[in-house]
């Protein structure tokens, strides 16, 4: 059997929208982000350092990002003809439909460093009326410890993003995506999936990232069809289901579902 790691960061909106710049949608969730490994084994030599006391905000978001072509294979129309286009729009609508971005760790991870990265990306694509000098927007994250970079929670601030991290191991109930979208998301890669020749024995960060494309695409435009017929998608469910929208700290399903089992341990003597 051929297993892979490559983690798809998704984000949702409380909305239910996506963005999806080739369907000429730019309001809704940013695009997501996809970490490749940069080898086949192995962790970074050098920690991330829980040191900030020498920080460069500024000195870090000017950092350059280069990126070997081979991990953006079938994810990017690079012979798009962009020629004469001066709105960045539809030039990215060419170049990029999805609006994702992709980075490597050597194990495949999301690290600090590349946490900056992802919050470069997510107030890029912000909705038109959020961000600096505009409305105020809200990030809710796990507490995974890539995410406690003060480098970019302060980016965020200086975008006018406000981040929220949700109680340690709790993210199973807790989490929007955990409680509806990525389900859904893992559902369409196995749909994709089944769709390519599987027999191989090694796979190219190119056909990886052919059926990660795939099912992306799927995935947006059947969310997009369920929140226009119904008004609720996997997204708005999500929100609904862990009581952050509509706000419902009384009745959310899945906090008292977790509240009631962990009383059922307490009884039995387990806590």
């Amino acid at each position: 059997a051929l297993t892979l790691h490559v983690p798809v960061c998704s984000i949702s909106q409380l909305s239910g929208h996506y963005r999806y710049p080739g369907a000429n949608r730019f309001d809704g969730a940013p695009g997501m982000f996809i970490i490749h490994s940069s080898a086949t084994k192995g962790k970074d030599s050098e920690e991330d350092s829980d040191d900030d006391s020498t920080l460069d905000v500024d000195a870090a978001l000017d950092e350059n990002v280069t990126m070997s072509s081979m991990y953006l294979e079938n994810l990017f129309a690079t012979d798009a003809d962009i020629t004469g286009i001066t709105d960045d729009r539809i030039k990215e609508a060419k170049t990029n439909p999805l609006g994702i971005d992709v980075r490597t760790t050597k194990n495949g991870s999301m690290e600090k460093k590349v946490f900056l990265d992802w919050t470069n990306h997510f107030i890029s694509q912000l909705p038109s009326d959020q961000g600096r000098d505009k409305e105020p927007a809200f990030s809710l994250l796990d507490g995974h410890n890539s995410r406690w970079d003060l480098s970019a929670v302060l980016n965020m601030m200086m975008n006018n993003v406000y981040t929220f991290y949700l109680a340690s191991h709790t993210s199973i109930w807790s989490q929007p995506n955990d409680a509806g979208s990525n389900k859904k998301m893992h559902g369409e890669i196995e749909k994709s999936t089944d769709q390519v020749n599987k027999g191989i024995d090694t796979a190219s960060v190119g056909y990886l990232n052919g059926i990660i494309f795939t099912a992306i695409t799927s995935f947006i435009e059947n969310e997009h069809k369920m929140l226009e017929a119904t008004g609720t998608n996997n997204a708005t469910d999500g929100w609904c289901a862990v009581g952050l929208h509509p706000a419902d700290p009384e009745g959310c399903q899945l906090w008292s579902s977790a509240i009631a089992t962990m009383g059922r341990f307490r009884r039995r003597g387990n806590i």
